[in-house]
């Protein structure tokens, strides 16, 4: 049983939609933080903002409507200028629940009388809204070729060595227990009688349970527990709200269902490039060609030459495989897949473009030095209690006068996450492109050919982003494992 209509209309493609009765301005200068960042950037006073109008949707008509966004085309000579009629994107005052819709209006499927999946048309909607956002290209090809190397499909030197310290990884998780389904074959599984099964389910072992492997802005991975009495049935390309950082936040479904194998390797990617990213001197990083083999003969008692500094690199937690407390809550609505991500996405450019004046603000007025880092992004979580910048540097730093002149614009949690600098992804993912950074320039260039018009982002499905998030990962499996 569907409950989704068959017309569905897209933000992307419904520019010249009409009947959107309009409701007192939005635009408040006692909003401060958006004031503030927009007279900084485009110099205008509050007294000189006309009366936008906030469009709302009444068509009562059953079809898989979300609210009006920034249209296609537009009527003025460059595409980006919006008329008047379009919400200013500031950092709105987000709503994270789903917006009021009749019940045919989810793009929601019945599956079985009880499960939850997404409509084909509301697939279609999340491929059009999130593909380019979440790198998902190039997330999908990287952990496709991950799956075929963990399967044995490959037999090249490099597959060999991840093939072999997958084992290893295995042997420092026998907590997990060894005879259930993740461990073995599906048909030595089958295979098993039901009494062994039963000595297996009450033995001391933890039976593993499948998770979900999600992808945020730029191809960041995540690892995430199914809810036991969730029933919502995944697929690739689901676009989902999970469980963030004291908060909610908007992710890309990469593996509905991940084993083992994968979880315990990409749990360790993630270790490893969070340990390479507190390390600010690059000379300090251990050589990754040599990190495997120091590692797994660091664990198993075995003299090495160079051994890996425990005050920089944890062993346990490099090795363990700890069962993530975030969950997958539900599928993201038409709305928040569209119009929310979209201005999410615009207030991130404006977020990039702030951090940059305020750093050079910052290191122009301190005679010491200032601050020696590249900002890369900026990434807010998608309830807009978190906002993170990714960023790059080859030394110590004090971020502390940043993040308060930051605070001060966006009364939020401001978090500075650094890349590591041992696999020059500056110069591979950011250097020659900077698509998100040159992207605001150029939509600041138009915006000054007519201050009428307010500046918005490109769709969502035109977006070109710096996939460096995923380019980590790439690069990090190509360095310890050749």
């Amino acid at each position: 049983m569907t409950t989704s209509p068959n017309n569905l209309l897209s933000p992307l493609n419904n520019g010249t939609q009409k009947g959107y009765p309009q409701q007192q301005s939005i635009f408040d200068p006692g909003r401060r933080s958006s004031y503030i960042s927009d007279t900084l950037i485009h110099g205008n006073a509050a007294t000189q903002q006309p009366q936008y109008s906030q469009p709302v949707y009444t068509d009562s008509k059953p079809s898989l409507q979300v609210p009006y966004t920034a249209p296609s085309e537009y009527p003025q000579h460059h595409p980006y200028l919006s008329p008047f009629n379009v919400r200013r994107n500031t950092q709105p005052a987000v709503n994270l629940h789903p917006q009021p819709a009749a019940a045919n209006d989810t793009g929601l499927t019945v599956v079985d009388g009880k499960n939850v999946t997404s409509s084909r048309e509301l697939h279609d909607l999340y491929h059009d809204c999130g593909s380019n956002y979440f790198a998902s290209e190039r997330v999908y090809k990287f952990i496709d070729s991950i799956k075929e190397t963990l399967r044995g499909s490959s037999a090249s030197a490099s597959s060999s060595r991840i093939i072999e310290f997958l084992n290893f990884l295995k042997n420092c998780n026998l907590n997990y227990n060894p005879q259930s389904d993740a461990f073995i074959s599906n048909d030595a599984a089958n295979a098993s009688s039901g009494a062994a099964k039963s000595t297996n389910s009450t033995s001391m072992h933890l039976h593993y349970k499948p998770l979900v492997l999600v992808s945020l802005k730029n191809g960041k991975l995540e690892l995430l527990s199914r809810s036991q009495t969730a029933t919502l049935v995944l697929k690739r390309g689901d676009l989902v709200i999970i469980d963030g950082d004291r908060g909610k936040d908007l992710v890309l479904v990469v593996e509905p269902v991940v084993d083992i194998n994968l979880a315990l390797f990409i749990n360790f990617l993630k270790k490893k490039i969070h340990f390479d990213s507190l390390i600010t001197n690059s000379q300090h990083h251990f050589p990754n060609d040599q990190f495997v083999k120091a590692l797994i003969d660091t664990t198993n008692g075995k003299p090495v030459p160079h051994e890996l500094n425990p005050k920089l690199y944890d062993i346990i937690e490099l090795t363990q495989l700890i069962i993530p407390s975030k969950q997958v809550l539900r599928f993201a609505t038409p709305w928040e897949s569209s119009t929310n991500l979209h201005n999410k996405f615009q207030d991130e450019l404006k977020a990039l473009h702030i951090a940059q004046l305020k750093l050079r603000s910052l290191n122009n007025s301190n005679s010491g030095g200032g601050l020696n880092i590249k900002i890369l992004n900026a990434e807010f979580q998608f309830d807009r209690k978190k906002l993170t910048f990714y960023y790059i540097c080859q030394e110590r730093n004090d971020f502390r006068d940043l993040i308060k002149e930051l605070f001060k614009f966006y009364k939020t949690r401001i978090w500075l996450c650094a890349i590591p600098n041992n696999l020059s992804i500056d110069s591979k993912f950011y250097d020659s492109n900077k698509f998100e950074w040159e992207m605001y320039q150029d939509m600041m260039s138009h915006y000054s050919m007519d201050n009428a018009g307010i500046v918005v982002a490109p769709e969502l499905n035109r977006l070109k982003l710096d996939d460096f998030q995923i380019g980590v990962y790439m690069e990090l499996v190509k360095a310890l494992f050749g």
